[in-house]
């Protein structure tokens, strides 16, 4: 079996290459919290247009992770490139390539454990959606559902919803974080990229924000945006 987080598939075991997103992600957890000066994301609050392509593959689950090897087709995001995928029950997903690069997205705090997780495999984009997820404590009766997608192109959304009623403002963080690991799973260099912290509540029951990667020597708008 080719390992997707290899550097060389024969020389890792099936059993590695389970354990090395787990590692990955735990690893993650203890970054510290500074954030990169450069800008690599722009955020978007209006609805950008997506291609996602046509659908291959879906996949629903109760485990607490899916690994995807090969997704069929290549994301690039500044100048690195993207061809597997890792997502966690806990709101948190991440592609990896065989340069044993990674870059991966997460919802930060609360109990993020979702129910049920769902995966779909488009041709031009990955879509990983968590449903019922008690996350907010000032609100732990509101389940809320997630749905987030990665383009080709690199582009990221978050499309957050929930039905029931909250009574005081929720606060999210949601986080970008590249690094790179051995094959061992230990992550050798990680920087975060990216962090913003947003409330949801209101009537609307729903939000949406975008992130589109910040190209080099050249400036990236969102559609609809004063430049």
């Amino acid at each position: 079996m080719r390992a997707a987080v290899s550097i060389d598939s024969r020389q890792m075991s099936s059993l590695l290459y389970w354990f090395i997103p787990t590692v990955m992600y735990f690893s993650i957890l203890f970054l510290d919290n500074s954030v990169a000066l450069k800008t690599h994301y722009i955020e978007c609050s209006s609805w950008v247009i997506r291609d996602a392509g046509n659908l291959s593959y879906f996949n629903e689950t109760k485990k607490e992770e899916l690994v995807f090897e090969d997704i069929g087709f290549t994301i690039r995001v500044q100048e690195e490139s993207f061809k597997s995928l890792t997502a966690f029950s806990n709101g948190t997903f991440l592609v990896t390539n065989s340069e044993n690069r990674f870059r991966s997205f997460r919802i930060v705090g609360g109990n993020v454990t979702s129910e049920y997780m769902y995966t779909d495999i488009n041709t031009k984009s990955v879509d990983v959606d968590w449903y019922d997820m008690p996350f907010c404590s000032s609100n732990p009766e509101v389940l809320v559902d997630v749905i987030a997608s990665i383009d080709d192109n690199g582009f990221v959304e978050f499309f957050i919803s929930w039905s029931d009623t909250l009574t005081k403002p929720c606060v999210m963080r949601i986080e970008i974080i590249r690094g790179v690991f051995g094959k061992d799973g230990n992550i050798v260099k990680q920087s975060r990229v990216h962090s913003t912290v947003f409330k949801i509540d209101g009537v609307d029951k729903f939000m949406w924000i975008g992130f589109i990667p910040q190209k080099e020597n050249e400036n990236v708008y969102c559609p609809g945006s004063i430049q």
